[in-house]
Formats: structure tokens, sequence, C-alpha cells
């Protein structure tokens, strides 16, 4: 594993501008090897602005973003550090598994490139997340879970040394969903990558993830273990509702439920 002090992502007061409007403010975190991160809050709070600038989608209006302490514009550079999975994507309709995998090497071969283990790449991409019984399969005939699994293993053939996920549970039901989680620490754990997930399951979040990066309204309102976040005076900023909190019956983690049942 790579050493744990190597900072693969730092971002330093981002703030981002979409119609005029600013959607991201003054947001810092760190993303270390090893660590899974989820960034969590209510809707319209400007998590997947956050993710699509660190990937280059949409542009940023202000602050440093750093991949292994460097500063990378280039869109092809910086696609080889990260590996990325949107929460909504169209698959080219008479495409086979294989192939759409295989295209998440472009970063690292570019258009007209090659690899002798590129087959070898592909099957181990779909082993590492339990879905080689896919690769012949057409995208067009994978269920919403399976097509999420298809694009995470994209995301990874290249061994990029950063992951963002934009809602990688949204097509799970809860076992996969659990398991989806479980797959991308261990990912982080294993290959030393470091991940940084959006997601709007906040139990979740905090039972599997190493740091919660919490935003509301575009501001950063908290970053730091679950357990810290799970308080009623942050848990009002983010979302503006109170919160009625129970402890797990099996981890002791502190979760929360709706107060009006």
């Amino acid at each position: 594993m790579a050493n744990t002090n190597h900072q693969l992502l730092s971002v330093r007061q981002l703030s981002v501008k979409r119609g005029g409007r600013r959607v991201v403010d003054d947001v810092s975190f760190e993303l270390l090897p090893g660590m899974l991160m989820a960034i969590v809050g209510a809707n319209g709070a400007g998590k997947s602005s956050l993710l699509k600038a660190l990937v280059g989608i949409i542009p940023t209006s202000a602050g440093v973003v750093e991949w292994g302490g460097e500063r990378i514009d280039h869109p092809r550079k910086r696609a080889q550090r990260l590996g990325y999975v949107p929460q909504l994507y169209s698959f080219p309709g008479a495409t086979r598994v294989r192939e759409f995998v295989a295209s998440g090497l472009f970063p690292e071969l570019g258009r007209f490139g090659s690899l002798v283990d590129e087959e070898g790449r592909v099957a181990s991409a779909l082993e590492r997340i339990g879905c080689s019984n896919l690769i012949d399969r057409s995208v067009a005939a994978l269920s919403g879970g399976e097509a999420q699994r298809v694009l995470l293993a994209a995301a990874l053939v290249h061994r990029p040394s950063v992951l963002l996920l934009d809602e990688p549970g949204s097509f799970l039901d809860p076992k996969h969903d659990e398991g989806m989680y479980r797959l991308l620490k261990d990912l982080a754990k294993s290959q030393g990558c470091g991940v940084l997930v959006v997601s709007h399951d906040v139990n979740a979040s905090v039972l599997h993830s190493d740091q919660v990066l919490a935003l509301g309204q575009g501001r950063q309102q908290y970053c730091g273990p679950g357990d810290g976040f799970m308080c009623a005076e942050v848990f009002r900023r983010v979302f503006d509702c109170e919160p009625v909190f129970v402890k797990h019956p099996s981890s002791g983690v502190q979760m929360v439920l709706p107060r009006n049942l």
C-alpha cells in the first residue's frame, strides 16, 4: 500500500459557479491512500457539482486542486489519475461489456494505443467487482445494478489512484448497496487508492466511510469522522431539520431516523 501520509487529492478553498450562482463555495479537504470519504448533503447542496468540477466536466471559479501534489490542467493527464462513475449514464447500444470496460483504458493508451494484456486487464477489473459472468453481455441488457458495477469496472481498469462515484447505490437493493460500500472500502485498503462517494444515504455513509464531508447550500458544514457528523447541531446545519439518533445494535455507531413516523 502507498504511504498513507501522501495526499492523493488535495482541495483548497474550491468554488464553482453555474448559471451565475455559486453552487460550491470555499470547500477544502484531503483524500489519502486507503481512505473512503462520503459527500453528503440535502438536494441541491452542490455534491454532484463538486464531483464534476474535480473531474473537469464543469470549470471551477476559485481554489486549488492538486492530484498527488500536482496541479493538473490537461484533461487526459488528469483522467490518468482518476476513475469516475456518474450517477446517470447512457450506454452505447450495440456494445458488449468487454468493449465498454476496455474503453476505460483510453486515459492510459490514447485513441489508437494498444496494450498486450488489454483482455487480461478487462477480465481482472470485472472479476474484482464480481461481474466476470457479464463480460460477453450486451450493455443494453444490463439491469440497473449490473450497469453500476460495469461502470465501476470501466473506472477501475486503468488503475487510477482516486475513484469518484456519484450515488453508486442509486439502483441497488439494500443487500447490494452494502456490498458496493464493502467493495469500495476493500478497493481503497487493498490498492491504496482514495475513494470519494456522493451519497444521499447518511446512515450508510457513516457506517462505511472513514471521513464524511457535509455540504449545506454549497458550503462546507463539516469534514471529519462520521461520529462527529452525527450530532444535532451539525445535522441541522446540513439538512435544516431535527434529527432523531439511535445506536446501531451491532456496531454502536450513531444512526439517524425520521422524526415523524
